[in-house]
């Protein structure tokens, strides 16, 4: 790989792992830091306290190795995509896939008329929580949406929220006949 980083601390070398990507990548990302510091110590206090010298050569080479290694050990995944497959090359690391259940084809159904249809969802994830819904037509037509953060802590909570939210979109928009669908 031909990359340079900011080594001016470790924080800044950490921080220059990509916020978005698979958790095999990133944990590549930190084996490769922490592999090459080590490596880096390892020759400098060779240096100081042997006659031993280190190559660059030599040096890299125990590098990718290790990471290498760590990568292959690693349990996390990665994504079937090119930059993923083309770092884990690099290192000669065999990409650990995520399984994908069976993909199912989801309708929609339109309501019957005068109904204008709203399909919301909700989410929980740790003390994140968040919800959201659209507004169609009997044909099809996008009238509108609402999403927003809350502060729930449980999926029955959101499914509140999403609902109230719902309702209170179609006030405002004077939309006297609702048809709600929740999905969880």
């Amino acid at each position: 790989m031909q990359c340079s980083f900011d080594r001016s601390s470790m924080l800044t070398l950490v921080s220059a792992v990509p916020r978005m990507c698979s958790s095999q990548i990133r944990d590549m990302f930190y084996a490769s830091i922490t592999h090459s510091v080590h490596t880096i110590w390892l020759a400098r206090t060779a240096c100081h306290f042997s006659s031993e010298i280190s190559t660059l050569h030599g040096a890299k080479a125990k590098i990718i190795s290790y990471v290498a290694l760590s990568g292959n050990l690693s349990s996390r995944k990665c994504f079937p995509i090119p930059i993923d497959s083309r770092l884990l090359n690099v290192f000669l690391v065999s990409p650990h896939h995520r399984n994908f259940v069976a993909i199912v084809t989801v309708t929609w159904k339109p309501p019957t008329l005068p109904y204008v249809k709203v399909n919301t969802y909700g989410s929980v994830i740790g003390d994140s929580a968040a919800c959201g819904g659209i507004f169609r037509d009997c044909i099809d037509s996008f009238l509108g949406c609402f999403a927003c953060k809350l502060y729930a802590q449980t999926i029955f909570e959101t499914g509140l929220y999403d609902f109230v939210f719902a309702i209170e979109y179609a006030l405002m928009h004077r939309c006297q006949y609702l048809w709600v669908e929740r999905d969880s």
